[in-house]
């Protein structure tokens, strides 16, 4: 029974994802660079809360049921030695040297990436997995790597060359090298870092070795260690320290330096390298760097390279081995050109960056349409050191890459750099104009909110204005990225079938039928080709939608286009083209304000409805209210000769023109003798028009007639009331003469009428309707793998994304490690999916199996279904991950069938409503209660092989026709919830019937005919949503509880009158009670942290936790938004009804902040406040702010907590007394601001203090106290 209802949930949830449900979704990026995490953001639509609750943990819980597994396994400890390799499962036990884990290596605990921290060697790993780390001696940790404080860098000098490591790194390196250190941590960047390198003070350090007078080049410092005599600016080879060395023996490169060198017998190096020599010996001194000889000239940087070995990093050159491109006139080293030659054979300098894409980006201006394609990622490319270095941006192109280009003497100077895509801002623009508070508000009101969501879209330099101009009917813009977004189809396929929905538009095309046969008046161009080229274009722009190419080309059809021709050959030829990169090269995205940044999306409503065409026979107003004056012009036409003309074709013209007789300059009735007469010509005229307007308009003839006919019968019928009210009010005054214009009048009326009947019964002025769709779906790769080895093929980085849209069983392994390999998961699968039908999931009703798939019954009687406006929920489950399609006809191509059963993706579970047919679709037209028809479903499945079902699984049932003589059944009301805002005075709300109807309420329990308040129904057949068919109304709420009543009448298609008893439609007799119950309390926000506080931390940046805690409203829950900046408010990262909740900032600086946050409950009652801290960054070890001797004890005072330690070693000769390590010395007492230890003026205190962030002062001391006095530092 368990698991029924699982199903059932299962199955209501696919519906919902079936069924157009206007609601939004917005993932915001989450990637290794630090962004915020995925999230659903939802609008204020109170019915779908609970469900986009429901959907949102199902779709991105652990627990959903949306599977992400693939066909591998993983092997911790392989034979070849490789820790957490992901193999295919059929091949793993050959490989691993222990058990396999059917799993993919996120989901093995021992394969957990973290950070691993070597205690011996300093160093530290990023993504290290957990077994690994642990058998090799590190500490594994699951904090990530900038947040360990061992990992933490700083500047350690040795030997006068300066590197950016941990602190450890720098002890190992001292110790392994026998000399001392010096480790800053208070420099925390390494250029920095490399400028204190340079700055060592230089020279020569004379001393004895056997019994020679010998010379080392180095710094003070070191020479003070060697007992040496040094001698500040001087080279070793110096006549006047007379030493051993000789002069400019050889050349080479130095560590850490850039320049190419010269160097003494001894080996010390000397001066930069120059020719002549003398001029570079400068006999026996320094020469500095800004005195050396000039390697460039003029635009040429490298002129002088075979002379000269002044090299310089950042212009583009340093010291390496000569060799043919680099040459130099003597030894072996010359400064070697850092430029590099790129892929279309460009030189680019040192230090250039500039972008890389696989094939066409962002808008196809002359099509007005995205062109990024699946797969496709933004890469950076950057000349280092004469190599080129590829830098991918985050994947499914949530980063672009982006360039600018500064001139420079000679050419350009490309910077590039990779950021965010700010597709979801494109999305919120929408929501502009897509408000329902934008309800009624006019239509130049309507029109400058769409300029405002245009400038808004065009100002964003990631959105663009996706005009869809099909036919004047049909025309619409829409804000999209420009940069269109990539999808995972593997793990959450729903999201992307969310956000291609937005291009699902249906255009109804209006034929009406004239006296030459049918004539379309409304959105023609819909059966054209231009309507599936719009609509591709609009969904190839919203991300992987439609019909688009992978990034090398391969061609995939998704989307369904019904009643209008597909997408031709050369369309599709054009859209091949963004796949080929050669066409594109020299393009590159534009750089923009990312200044705000949220996520919220708008789905568009009526996109592109169209207009009945008007009828002729309204102009003039249904009940002749100027029917008058307008009978009196028209009959006057009769006597002119345009007017003649036209009722000369319904030949009624002459009719007119003998009794009234030639006149002129339209004064044919002014002449009449009696005043009485006149005015009966005027009321007759006015009751021939509103006749013969009323005949037009209820038979529906005006609708297929021509204008100038329509006018014809108006004039024609004016006329003939005109003269028979002539003919009645004149009788005294012309005798005879007014009988006969009478009964003229009279007969001319009856030829009108008559005239009006026969169109009617040749059908003039039917209207015939078309319904053209588009169906957007999610972009799906190729069936089957055989180009999965193409992946990296380009040089480009293979990621899952790119693999994955190689082809359906193209799967990433090895992701973490150095060697990623994508493969074809089931390169020898030749079986179609197995069908097994989902029995479960109809509970009340019996299903056979038969030969060719099931039957369904209905328990009693002879089986069969009657036609009812309940869905019957099918669905299928499949043996592996397969598409589902379905048809009426048997034996059809997968690729030829009608619909899709169920979803579009490919998984194990598909289900679908389906409503059961009428027998009227069968061509039984009338009620037979014996009368029976076969409906028989077929189905075929592909899986990702490409593997079909070869015959047909049949799901059949027996329909039978039943009278409708039950009333609708409010089967939902929205909102759901009875509760309202505490300040609602009108709710805009409504109901859901279970079939089409027509409703109206009332502050009464009265019978539905006297009921006073009509309620807006959308009762269409195509109006099916969720819940059923809606009528909306507006509610007053004028009390805490307000008690209303709603009654409904069935088949509102039927016209009942008092005359026609045979038509019967189906009213309630029993009201549905629609409750309305105030919000006893408002909602509050009970707390917000932090909040008027300073906050301190010891990394930068900071990560900092806001959580807002709410209560009173509905039940104290609701969902908080917070504004960042000048963003619009953003979903706090739980995205969930909770009376707490919480969202994490990562890269916090230093700064006073202020953040907006408001909270809105399931009612719509809101709370607002606002967050202000303070964030201080502690950078800086601790100070000494007073240092004294208290009763025979140091006594020292910090400027925050500390814990400080003291040496009182005696330092050897050189050594500054302060490199040791916290634990090798005597911890003082106290851990705040003060901290004693035991005093001897005759000793000298080497005092470090460390905060509790554990800064600390490396190398050097916090505080030296000698003799009983503080030393300067």
């Amino acid at each position: 029974m368990k698991e029924k209802i699982n199903y059932k949930k299962t199955a209501v949830f696919e519906i919902v994802l079936l069924i157009s449900v206007s609601f939004a979704f917005a993932y915001i990026i989450n990637h290794t660079t630090g962004n915020p995490g995925e999230k659903i953001i939802v609008q204020k639509n109170v019915r779908s809360v609970s469900l986009l609750n429901f959907i949102g943990k199902l779709l991105f819980s652990e627990k959903g049921i949306v599977s992400a597994a693939g066909e591998v396994a993983t092997c911790v400890n392989s034979l070849s030695g490789k820790s957490c390799q992901e193999y295919p499962i059929e091949s793993c036990n050959q490989e691993c040297g222990g058990d396999c884990v059917p799993s993919t290596r996120e989901n093995v605990a021992a394969c957990k990436p973290g950070t691993c921290y070597d205690p011996l060697e300093g160093t530290c790993q990023a993504g290290s997995p957990q077994s690994t780390c642990v058998a090799h001696g590190g500490t594994w940790s699951g904090e990530k790597y900038e947040n360990i404080p061992q990992c933490r860098e700083g500047c350690c000098i040795i030997n006068s060359q300066a590197k950016f490591v941990t602190e450890r790194q720098c002890v190992r390196s001292a110790e392994l090298l026998g000399v001392k250190k010096e480790f800053r941590p208070d420099v925390q960047t390494e250029i920095a870092c490399l400028a204190l390198g340079s700055v060592q003070e230089e020279g020569a350090c004379v001393f004895e070795q056997e019994f020679e007078r010998t010379c080392k080049f180095t710094t003070r410092s070191q020479c003070g260690t060697m007992h040496g005599d040094f001698y500040s600016q001087r080279i070793c080879s110096s006549p006047s320290l007379n030493t051993t060395c000789k002069p400019q023996v050889t050349t080479g490169c130095f560590p850490g330096k850039d320049e190419v060198y010269w160097f003494d017998s001894c080996g010390n190096r000397e001066n930069i390298f120059a020719l002549p020599k003398a001029a570079s010996w400068n006999n026996g001194g320094v020469l500095l760097k800004n005195n050396s000889c000039s390697l460039g000239s003029g635009t040429n940087l490298l002129a002088n390279v075979k002379t000269c070995g002044n090299c310089n990093y950042i212009a583009g050159s340093v010291c390496g081995r000569a060799d043919e491109r680099n040459p130099v006139s003597l030894g072996e080293y010359v400064c070697k050109d850092l430029s590099c030659i790129d892929e279309q054979g460009k030189k680019r300098k040192h230090g250039e960056s500039w972008c890389s894409y696989q094939g066409a980006i962002g808008e196809d201006t002359a099509k007005n349409r995205a062109r990024d394609t699946p797969g496709s990622r933004h890469f950076r490319e950057v000349c280092i050191n004469g190599e080129i270095r590829t830098e991918p941006c985050a994947d499914y192109r949530n980063e672009i890459c982006v360039e600018a280009q500064t001139p420079i003497q000679g050419g350009k100077f490309s910077s590039a750099a990779c950021r965010i895509n700010k597709w979801q801002q494109c999305f919120d623009y929408n929501s502009i104009v897509n408000n329902p508070e934008n309800k009624g508000i006019g239509k130049s009101a309507m029109q400058a909110k769409s300029n405002q969501r245009d400038l808004k879209c065009e100002e964003n330099t990631d959105c663009f204005v996706k005009e869809v101009k099909v036919g004047k009917d049909f025309k619409f813009d829409y804000c999209v990225p420009k940069y269109s977004p990539g999808f995972s189809l593997s793990q959450r396929g729903e999201g992307a079938e969310i956000i291609c929905r937005q291009a699902n538009q249906k255009c109804t095309v209006v034929y009406v039928k004239g006296l030459g046969g049918w004539d379309c008046k409304a959105n023609c161009e819909c059966e054209k080709k231009i309507f599936a080229e719009q609509m591709n274009d609009l969904c190839m722009s919203l991300g992987d939608c439609g019909a688009e190419v992978n990034y090398i080309g391969d061609l995939t059809e998704n989307y369904k286009v019904k009643k209008s021709p597909k997408l031709n050959s050369a369309y599709l030829e054009n859209i091949k083209r963004y796949a080929n990169e050669k066409l594109f090269k020299g393009e590159y995205a534009d750089a923009g304000d990312i200044s705000e940044f949220f996520a919220t999306l708008g789905i568009p409503e009526g996109l592109g409805s169209a207009s009945t065409p008007g009828d002729p026979a309204a102009q003039f107003g249904m009940a002749g209210t100027v029917a008058g004056m307008m009978g009196v012009a028209l009959v006057w036409a009769a006597g002119t000769a345009t007017g003649a003309g036209i009722l000369g074709s319904l030949s009624l013209a002459h009719v007119g023109a003998e009794l009234l007789g030639p006149t002129t300059n339209g004064a044919a009735l002014t002449v009449n003798p009696g005043l009485s007469a006149a005015g009966g010509a005027l009321a007759g005229a006015a009751i021939g028009f509103a006749l013969t307007s009323l005949l037009l308009q209820f038979t529906g003839v005006g609708r297929g007639l021509p204008p100038a006919i329509t006018y014809s019968l108006l004039a024609a019928g004016t006329a003939g009331g005109a003269i028979a009210g002539f003919g009645a009010m004149g009788g005294s005054a012309f005798g005879a003469a007014a009988g006969t214009l009478l009964t003229i009048g009279i007969i001319i009326v009856v030829v009108v009428i008559i005239v009006i009947v026969i169109f009617k019964a040749l059908g003039i002025g039917e209207v015939k309707k078309v319904k053209v769709t588009f169906e957007c779906k999610p972009w799906q790769p190729p069936r089957g793998g055989a180009d999965c080895a193409k992946c990296g093929s380009d040089g480009k980085t293979c990621s899952r994304y790119s693999c994955e849209s190689l082809g359906q069983t193209c799967q990433l392994i090895n992701e973490e490690t150095g060697t990623p390999e994508c493969i074809d998961i089931s390169p020898n699968d030749a079986a179609a999916p197995s069908i097994r039908f989902m029995k479960e999931l109809l509970a009340n009703y019996s299903v056979e199996e038969t030969e060719f798939g099931v039957r369904i019954k209905q328990p009693g009687s002879d089986g069969c279904i009657p036609e009812s406006y309940e869905p019957l929920i099918l669905g299928v489950a499949l043996d592996e991950p397969g598409q589902c399609r379905i048809s009426n006809s048997t034996g059809v191509a997968f690729e030829e069938m009608e619909s899709d059963f169920g979803s579009s993706l490919f998984k194990r579970n598909q289900t679908m409503p389906l409503l059961t047919p009428s027998l009227s679709d069968f061509g039984l037209e009338s009620f037979n209660p014996n009368a029976r028809a076969e409906y028989v479903l077929h189905i075929k499945c592909q899986d990702k092989s490409g593997n079909t079902n070869i015959k047909d699984y049949g799901i059949g049932f027996c329909i039978k026709q039943g009278p409708d003589t039950t009333p609708p059944i409010v089967v939902e009301r929205e909102p759901s919830l009875t509760t309202v805002a505490y300040n609602l005075t009108m709710l805009n709300g409504g109901v859901y019937t279970n079939e089409p109807a027509d409703c109206r309420w009332d502050s009464i329990d009265r019978d539905y005919s006297l009921m006073s308040h009509e309620m807006s129904c959308e009762n269409d057949f195509e109006d099916r949503q969720l819940f059923g068919w809606f009528c909306s109304g507006e509610f007053p709420v004028t009390e805490n509880t307000s008690k209303y009543y709603v009654r409904c009448q069935d088949q509102p298609w039927l016209n009942v009158s008092s005359q026609n008893t045979t038509i019967h439609r189906n009213a309630n007799s029993q009201s549905y009670t629609y409750n309305l119950q105030r919000t006893i309390n408002p909602l509050i926000i009970e707390s917000l942290v932090p909040n008027n506080e300073t906050l301190n931390f010891g990394t930068i940046p900071a990560s900092i936790e806001v959580v807002v805690k709410t209560s009173g409203g509905v039940d104290g829950s609701a969902r908080c938004t917070y504004k960042w900046g000048n963003s619009s408010y953003i979903d706090f990262a739980e995205g969930l009804w909770t009376s707490t909740n919480s969202q994490i900032f990562q890269t916090i600086y230093d700064g006073i902040y202020s953040l907006p946050v408001r909270c809105e409950d399931l009612a719509g009652n809101t709370a607002e406040k606002t967050a202000r801290f303070k964030v201080n960054l502690d950078s800086e070890s601790p100070k000494v702010t007073r240092v004294y001797e208290n009763g025979g004890s140091l006594t020292l005072i910090t400027d925050e907590p500390s814990v400080c330690t003291a040496s009182t070693a005696v330092p050897s000769r050189g050594a500054n007394g302060c490199d040791y390590e916290f634990a090798n010395a005597t911890e003082m007492s106290g851990s705040e601001l003060v901290h004693s230890i035991g005093f001897s003026r005759a000793i000298t205190h080497y005092i470090k203090c460390k905060d509790k962030f554990g800064r600390n002062p490396g190398s050097a001391c916090t505080i030296i106290v000698k003799g009983g006095v503080a030393q300067e530092l």
